[in-house]
């Protein structure tokens, strides 16, 4: 789980992508004929679930999500009863066998349909699942990396399974996204510039909108990883209490700004706070208009905004190694979970 390793993992997200667009198309085919007329839910934990909230955004969009998506332990301790629900489940888990997991695929009912989206294709969930959508990322390090791009892509297909109008065919959008990865990569550099900003504060804040949100509650849930206090802040909220945080030179901020109608107010939000705090850096369109020579982004080609989740997790993967190598970290291993969450 070394560093190198970490490095490895991130470069490897393109190949490793375009590897999968036979299975990225049996899972639109597979949801396609599941009987979802009556609802469905959504569940999954920290990185799973934040995977999907994009796809969540998108259906809402158009008006067609018809379900739920809720944490998984919040399925198991505070929501309608598992017993009495029989609408279709979608469980997302890299493992499959986290401790939630486990005990949710005891508490449901064994007439109930389960759809397992994970790696592990000897898990409890696995096991339990009437249908299986299995990737495979091989992670060498600790963080997910590739497993996190891969769900962002799985729950995308899913999304276009249940309604979705996606114009092209997943090898065509598949490929775009491969190829924006690529061209991401050459900015790594800059990718650095932002890391170099970060490193030695006490918080970093990372504020994203939208179908970015997933994308910043896993960056954070990163840097936590490694003991460096971050928070999401995400539904625009970078006010009241939050931005007051930034008064402080020990608080540095990232902005995840979209490539849609909000990015002039987030061009807007950038100029307001670098006047007051130079701890600020963004990922944003390279047609963002104005923005301060001195405050390090990542400036990224267009792309269709199904895709953006993607290319930006694969920038804040670069932005974070980065981090952890100038923090003079060789390994990334949390201490107190394995790859696997802690047990119950």
């Amino acid at each position: 789980m070394s560093l190198e390793a970490l490095v490895e993992d991130i470069k490897e997200q393109p190949i490793s992508l375009s590897n999968h667009v036979e299975m990225i198309e049996r899972v639109i085919g597979m949801v396609k004929k599941i009987d979802l007329s009556g609802g469905y839910v959504f569940t999954g934990i920290a990185t799973s679930f934040y995977a999907m909230q994009a796809m969540e955004m998108w259906l809402r969009n158009i008006g067609k999500f018809n379900g739920a998506l809720v944490n998984t332990t919040d399925l198991l301790d505070y929501d309608y009863p598992l017993a009495k629900d029989m609408r279709p489940l979608f469980v997302m888990s890299r493992s499959g066998e986290s401790a939630e997991i486990v005990r949710l695929v005891k508490s449901v009912s064994p007439d109930r349909i389960v759809i397992g989206i994970t790696e592990n294709a000897a898990s409890p969930l696995a096991q339990r699942a009437n249908h299986l959508c299995q990737f495979h990322a091989n992670e060498e390090a600790f963080t997910n990396t590739k497993s996190f791009t891969l769900s962002l892509a799985y729950a995308l297909a899913i999304g276009i399974g249940l309604g979705y109008e996606f114009p092209i065919k997943p090898s065509a959008w598949v490929g775009e996204a491969v190829t924006a990865l690529n061209e991401a990569m050459k900015q790594w550099d800059r990718a650095e510039r932002i890391a170099a900003m970060l490193l030695n504060k006490e918080t970093i804040l990372i504020e994203a909108q939208g179908y970015l949100t997933g994308v910043a509650n896993q960056a954070s849930l990163d840097y936590q990883e490694i003991q460096v206090p971050s928070i999401p802040v995400t539904g625009g909220t970078l006010r009241h209490g939050t931005i007051e945080l930034l008064a402080r030179d020990d608080v540095a901020l990232l902005v995840l700004a979209p490539m849609d109608g909000t990015l002039k107010r987030k061009v807007e939000l950038l100029h307001d706070i670098h006047v007051r705090n130079r701890n600020v850096a963004a990922v944003i369109s390279m047609e963002a208009q104005q923005i301060p020579s001195d405050l390090p982004t990542v400036l990224l080609p267009g792309i269709r905004k199904e895709l953006q989740p993607l290319v930006y997790a694969f920038v804040v993967h670069m932005i974070y190694s980065s981090y952890a190598r100038m923090k003079g970290l060789t390994t990334v291993q949390p201490i107190l979970v394995d790859k696997v969450t802690r047990k119950e």
